[in-house]
């Protein structure tokens, strides 16, 4: 009489293993194809952001040169004190900035950079700490000029540049 040997029957042991290795491969590369779809995800994130934050940026500078050229006291210009550079950064709070709505309201003063969905604002400090008390001499106003870009795929950058000008 012979004896049947479970353990000594490998009849089918390799396709076991080939399915088991088939299987790993396949996990393997669904992993690697969701991470690169992950990785391309954020590279087209991080390319909106910074086309955003140039913009933003762009637009604060724009804000500064517009000051920089108003002869002589930007706050005596009428183009500037009706469009966006009528308040005080006492006025402005943090909260403001960051909300959209304060940004839409047409009553804050906010000016439409030269850019594609850029805007700005500009608050005046007034005669910054440190100036010449001398009458005859100019004073040194401080501001700080805010620049927005809101692109139409979501990024929002919002960037606060500081201004100071002697007159």
């Amino acid at each position: 009489m012979k004896g049947t040997y479970i353990l000594g029957n490998e009849d089918g042991s390799v396709l076991i293993v080939s399915l088991v290795i088939l299987a790993l491969l396949v996990v393997i590369g669904i992993s690697a194809t969701t991470t690169s779809n992950i990785e391309n995800l954020v590279t087209r994130n991080i390319e909106e952001y910074t086309d955003a934050l140039y913009r933003a940026e762009s637009a604060a500078m724009e804000g500064t040169q517009m000051l920089q050229n108003a002869d002589p006291n930007p706050r005596d210009d009428p183009l500037f004190s009706s469009m966006w550079l009528n308040k005080t950064v006492e006025d402005l709070s943090e909260n403001d900035i960051l909300d959209e709505n304060y940004w839409a309201d047409p009553n804050n003063n906010t000016g439409s950079g030269g850019i594609a969905n850029t805007e700005l604002l500009a608050g005046s400090e007034g005669i910054v700490a440190g100036s010449s008390l001398d009458m005859g001499k100019s004073n040194v106003h401080g501001y700080t000029v805010y620049g927005r870009c809101q692109l139409p795929t979501g990024a929002l950058v919002i960037i606060g540049v500081g201004y100071r000008r002697a007159f």
